[in-house]
């Protein structure tokens, strides 16, 4: 499709960024297409959108050739409509920009879910958001330090307590129509990837979050992300078979669909823990330091999804970084709460790996095996 400047136009056919910009969108000939003018067009069609963004203007022209866009198969606009994507076929866009926040989408999954239906497979989708992060600083530079942390706890409350809980929530979306949500960095780019894109550029910068995603898979299915208090996650279990260990959530939501995405990115620490992990929350540091997020699991001991000792539950992306031979020494018995990583110490992802070795050669020549890795770790 082409999308043609117009001088004189109604509201059911055009996209609407500023007054003075409008476009029409028209089926061109093969000659249209193949006249001079067609190159000037593209230019001033994404010049006169993209500078009303200098930031975003940036960041596309450093990761994509603005200038090699097919103009017939790209879309530009900035709504929170949903179905503003009715118009195109399904499979039909290369690349779609929506200059609209994603902080004001009532259903933000239902809009990237549009746009990954309308995008050919590797298809480009550029949008924006507000993170948490970049709100919070707007409140300090605002106001005082005292008066800033006051209003953003009242923000924190009304806009990620009251829109999380059940009943609540409700309340909260009819109150703010779905406008100026709260969005974590791990939120925005878990959808992306829980909606089948994978996140190839990201950056902040004008107070704002950019990002480029690339069509490259089909959306998760039988899955429901992590969003309240309480969570469920799928995990490797006895022979090879998931299980769904209880924690409470210490990481923002949607961060489970991440963990490929944070080791392409930072890989791992030498304590073979994620490295740079933007996905932990502030509190959830500290649950995880007194052990408070692991409580929910005593219902998996106690329906016998786990034992109390044995090695921990990993997800399958973790467990693929396991060698075979350990993975097949894993998959042969239950997982546990207490880890055989309480008794060594290992300070390394190697030594971890050492640590259950030696923990599952013990285990298939001995007795009592777990009753003194039990003491030991409570000892340390």
């Amino acid at each position: 499709m082409a999308l043609q400047l117009v001088s004189n136009y109604s509201q059911d056919n055009v996209h609407v960024v500023d007054e003075s910009i409008a476009f029409k969108k028209v089926t061109p000939s093969e000659d249209e297409k193949s006249e001079l003018g067609y190159v000037g067009l593209r230019q001033q069609y994404f010049t006169q959108f993209l500078e009303l963004y200098p930031g975003l203007m940036s960041f596309v022209r450093k990761h994509l050739k603005i200038d090699d866009l097919d103009i017939y198969t790209t879309e530009v606009c900035d709504t929170c409509v949903v179905d503003e994507l009715d118009d195109f076929e399904n499979n039909s866009l290369e690349n779609y920009f929506n200059l609209n926040r994603f902080n004001d989408f009532r259903y933000l999954n239902k809009f990237i879910l549009k746009a990954h239906s309308k995008l050919k497979q590797n298809g480009i989708f550029i949008a924006r958001a507000e993170t948490l992060d970049i709100h919070k600083n707007k409140f300090y530079e605002k106001f005082p330090k005292f008066i800033a942390g006051f209003f953003y706890g009242l923000h924190f409350i009304y806009a990620r307590a009251m829109a999380k809980l059940p009943v609540l929530n409700k309340c909260y979306h009819c109150f703010s129509k779905g406008r100026n949500r709260a969005l974590s960095r791990a939120e925005v780019l878990g959808r992306l990837y829980f909606c089948g894109f994978k996140v190839v550029a990201v950056e902040e910068t004008d107070n704002e979050l950019f990002f480029i995603a690339q069509k490259v898979k089909e959306p998760v299915e039988n899955r429901v992300p992590s969003y309240g208090l309480l969570i469920k996650l799928k995990r490797v279990g006895h022979d090879g078979n998931p299980v769904y260990i209880h924690k409470v959530r210490t990481m923002h939501p949607y961060s489970e669909f991440l963990q490929e995405y944070i080791y392409e990115q930072n890989k791992l620490n030498s304590n073979g823990k994620f490295k740079d992990d933007f996905r932990i929350t502030g509190w959830g540091r500290i649950f995880r330091k007194y052990w408070i997020d692991e409580l929910p699991q005593l219902w998996n001991w106690l329906r016998g999804d786990i034992r109390l000792v044995g090695v921990r539950a990993l997800s399958e992306h973790y467990f693929s970084l396991y060698p075979k031979e350990l993975q097949k020494l894993r998959v042969r018995f239950k997982p546990g709460i207490i880890p055989p990583y309480y008794v060594d110490l290992p300070k390394t992802f190697d030594e971890i790996l050492e640590s259950e070795k030696n923990y599952f050669k013990k285990k298939l020549n001995g007795h009592f095996v777990d009753n003194v890795y039990f003491f030991k770790a409570m000892y340390n």
